[in-house]
């Protein structure tokens, strides 16, 4: 081990995606609206006979209630399953894999156009590796390919060594399990020279004490209704605003 190394407190820092290294440009419920109609548009499309308005409304009422139901489970079902059981209440129970991704595929699309990659994400990531850092990323969402297809169109994916994404997981943060996932590539690893930085304290702060590593809350997205429960009894070991503090911070980390 080098003397760097040996000088350094943390040696893994691993990274959330929504409100931390990208951000969403625009009024969520109307996109949401927006982005259910172009499903439902797709499923016409591609020739299945149904009422436009009526399946875009129980998809997205469908959509709904399972986001309630995997913050309290942890668990994630990918949303190719949400929308088979939709294809099958409006009587085709065998749809091919193939018109499932391009439905979803027009939905994601839709909000793709108004995710932003913080400015300050590139040069912080940049900063971390050229120090010797481990990166890696462990990001809550229920469509892979939309996760998959950010990090492409934000170039991210050349920065982070290790790439997890609930849907492939199957298991959500604040769960433990998923940032066993994410740190396996890396071998025997010493959880206290691991952090997490996310913006939310419930998945991202609580999740990383779960796992039994440091959190940075980065606060400058952070939503105050998602975290709202979670004031005054979640708290993280670091507070910063922007990205670009966090090679500092991690540079000053002590146990």
């Amino acid at each position: 081990m080098s003397s760097n190394a040996e000088a350094r407190a943390i040696d893994i820092v691993l990274f959330d995606l929504g409100s931390t290294l990208l951000y969403f440009d625009a009024d969520w419920t109307s996109i949401t609206l927006e982005g259910t109609d172009a499903l439902a548009r797709a499923v016409r499309l591609l020739g299945y006979q149904l009422e436009f308005a009526a399946f875009s409304a129980e998809y997205a009422q469908m959509q709904f209630d399972y986001y309630l139901e995997r913050d309290t489970s942890w668990t994630e079902i990918q949303v190719e399953g949400i929308l088979r059981e939709l294809f099958a209440k409006y009587g085709y129970p065998t749809v091919p894999i193939e018109h499932i991704y391009a439905a979803l595929d027009a939905m994601y699309a839709v909000y793709q156009r108004y995710w932003r990659l913080e400015e300050d994400a590139v040069p912080m990531l940049q900063t971390v590796l050229a120090a010797g850092y481990h990166t890696g990323l462990v990001s809550n969402a229920g469509y892979g390919r939309d996760l998959d297809r950010l990090l492409d169109m934000a170039g991210l994916r050349p920065y982070l060594e290790s790439i997890v994404i609930s849907a492939y997981a199957g298991v959500r943060k604040p769960h433990p399990e998923i940032f066993n996932i994410a740190l396996a590539p890396f071998g025997a690893v010493d959880r206290s020279r691991v952090v997490m930085v996310g913006d939310l304290l419930g998945a991202d702060v609580l999740g990383a004490r779960n796992a039994g590593i440091g959190s940075i809350w980065i606060n400058r997205r952070a939503s105050p209704r998602l975290n709202q429960v979670y004031f005054g009894q979640v708290q993280p070991d670091v507070v910063v605003e922007t990205l670009a503090e966090i090679p500092s911070r991690l540079r000053e980390w002590t146990h």
